[in-house]
């Protein structure tokens, strides 16, 4: 059996409180593995197979636990930006100008979120870019009706009929 060396940071019953007040399944998996490493003297398999994760993973914990501390050990979500272009605030200030342009009565159209994007950037964006921008600011197409929702077709046919012609022949 492989003993695992786990740093004194924090006693059992500390130890015992993390796994209690763990927020979810993962963060108490990695509690108790500590715990398993330190007070059991469990091997790195073992604890793997009790918590349900890998060896390489039961390892890994460890390591970050030895090297950090405990306070350190709080682990982030995987998801979030990590390759962005623009911050959330600069784009929402893009966005601002061109919602006020639109006010005015401008169109907003895709290319023109582009140049603007660019321009702030001083370098080439793709179209998927600015989409992605505006399905994340939650921005969606509004075209105008093809037709009035009151419109009356009988009125619309006797106005074509009987409208005074305004072209004349030369």
């Amino acid at each position: 059996m492989n003993h695992l060396h786990v740093e004194d940071h924090l006693t059992e019953k500390e130890l015992q409180n993390r796994m209690k007040e763990a927020e979810g399944k993962e963060e108490y998996r990695r509690w108790q593995s500590i715990l398993l490493a330190k007070y059991k003297s469990f091997s790195g398999e073992v604890i793997g197979y009790i918590v349900g994760v890998g060896t390489t993973t039961i390892y890994k914990w460890i390591q970050i636990y030895n090297d950090k501390g405990a306070e350190d050990f709080e682990f982030k979500g995987a998801g979030g930006r990590r390759r962005s272009l623009l911050s959330i605030e600069e784009e929402e200030k893009i966005l601002l100008k061109l919602s006020k342009e639109s006010e005015v009565g401008r169109y907003i159209n895709s290319s023109k979120i582009k140049t603007e994007v660019e321009k702030r950037l001083s370098k080439d964006v793709s179209e998927d870019y600015v989409y992605d921008l505006l399905h994340r600011h939650e921005w969606r197409k509004i075209v105008p009706r093809p037709y009035h929702p009151k419109k009356d077709d009988v009125k619309q046919a006797d106005f074509k009929k009987n409208f005074r012609n305004l072209w004349v022949k030369r």
